[in-house]
């Protein structure tokens, strides 16, 4: 039998009795663990099938450093919202200031008590010859992360992305390279001047893809433009689940970095 990685089962208590609230936890242990560093913390390395496995388990799961020098230990937990997606493994930072110990006790608490848990984010309903606004709407509801992938754009929608550039979200726009000269020079113009957006090309791009945060997936036959959008023949489709974002996202990776940069 394949290790998936679940190494204990934390229990809570409160005013010293047992809850019956259980949490799943992952422990590493070794120098290894440490090396990666960032500003946060300490960057964690795994295979796609673990994640997977740890995001659809039934306990909340959480991810354990020990450093067997200080005797201490470091954690997150892992959730979607937490990790990066690479072509074939993804990542997660260990934040270096999170140590286990008491006073660990009500963010735990909070990964396992309905009433303190945070409500999922909310998806909106896309569908196409309804404008659009309505896809802004999601693009305007990213907090850290744009992954889009279109074959056209028109300059209403670069603009929103310049945007959303400037407010913090990184940003990667991959694109059709047979762009009409007007629109390609104004697509190098915003490339210039947004700090967290990355515009790559690619001869014959066909994939029609936005992702949000990691999060949420809308795919279809519509470009990136309003003509598009207010269309009743174009078919938009939506996903949540990690398996379709997990392969959605390892695919865009790929094209991207086969493709041109801006």
């Amino acid at each position: 039998m394949e290790d998936y990685g679940i190494d204990a089962h934390i229990e809570l208590c409160l005013d010293g009795k047992p809850t019956g609230q259980l949490i799943a936890a992952q422990i590493k242990c070794g120098d290894s663990w440490f090396a990666r560093q960032n500003q946060e913390g300490y960057r964690f390395t795994d295979e796609i099938r673990h994640l997977d496995y740890w995001l659809s388990h039934s306990l909340p799961v959480i991810l354990i450093l020990y450093n067997h020098h200080t005797h201490t230990a470091v954690w997150t937990p892992v959730e979607k919202s937490r990790v990066a997606i690479h072509d074939k493994t993804w990542s997660i930072t260990v934040p270096a200031n999170q140590v286990l110990n008491r006073q660990a006790k009500d963010k735990l608490q909070a990964l396992v008590l309905p009433h303190e848990r945070s409500a999922p984010p909310q998806i909106p309903s896309l569908s196409c010859g309804q404008g659009a606004g309505r896809v802004l709407n999601l693009l305007a509801a990213a907090r850290e992360r744009l992954q889009i992938a279109t074959p056209w754009i028109d300059a209403g929608f670069l603009s929103s992305l310049k945007l959303l550039s400037h407010q913090g979200v990184e940003t990667c726009l991959l694109l059709n390279s047979m762009q009409p000269e007007e629109l390609r020079q104004e697509i190098v113009l915003v490339a210039r001047e947004s700090p967290a957006l990355q515009i790559r090309m690619r001869a014959g791009l066909h994939q029609e893809l936005i992702l949000v945060d990691g999060q949420t997936m809308v795919t279809g036959s519509a470009n990136l433009t309003e003509t598009a959008w207010r269309s009743p023949l174009e078919e938009t489709l939506e996903y949540a689940e990690l398996q379709r974002l997990v392969r959605a996202e390892r695919q865009f990776q790929k094209v991207w970095r086969d493709a041109v940069p801006m």
